[in-house]
């Protein structure tokens, strides 16, 4: 199988099987990657203001702030606000020169990565302690005959249960 191929597969696994929290993650890691590729290119080619790097984040930025819902109390508003805050600093940052606004958006993808990276391994704890939790429930309590230790040099009862209406002496 080609690497690409399995590369991909193995994303496209990852994502289907994610959780919400671990989609943002993804997405975050994403983010802060591309400021970093942003970084570099600025640095070989200062004149090149909006390529496709810089709109690959603007799509995540928007993803990331699509997934916010208002509704959802005063934090959610505090992070939609980021989100927004973060694309016009992108805007700006795609009219001017140099990395310093790329930077600062690196910085604060960087803090938003690490809390939801947090938040993914909390979710990865209780997940394995409920798990835990439901094997040692469902676990089948068997009764395990006790072995009817005899004094030494006595004869050993081996009488097993046969057939129905006769048994089997091992003695004779």
């Amino acid at each position: 199988m080609h690497s690409a191929t399995a590369n991909e597969q193995y994303l496209q696994t990852t994502v289907l099987t994610a959780s919400p929290a671990k989609l943002r993650s993804l997405l975050l890691d994403r983010a802060v990657g591309l400021t970093q590729v942003i970084r570099v290119e600025r640095e070989k080619n200062p004149e090149r203001l909006v390529d496709q790097w810089t709109l690959r984040l603007r799509d995540i930025l928007g993803e990331l702030l699509s997934g916010i819902t208002r509704q959802s109390g005063p934090l959610a508003v505090q992070v939609s606000d980021l989100y927004v805050f973060l694309l016009q600093q992108l805007t700006l940052a795609e009219q001017e020169p140099g990395t310093a606004r790329i930077d600062s958006i690196g910085k604060i993808l960087k803090i938003e990565q690490e809390t939801w990276q947090l938040v993914c391994a909390e979710q990865a704890t209780q997940q394995q302690a409920t798990q835990q939790q439901a094997s040692e429930t469902s676990k089948p309590r068997s009764a395990v005959p006790v072995p009817n230790f005899q004094s030494p040099g006595a004869t050993p009862n081996l009488t097993m249960s046969g057939p129905p209406g006769g048994s089997l002496n091992l003695n004779a």
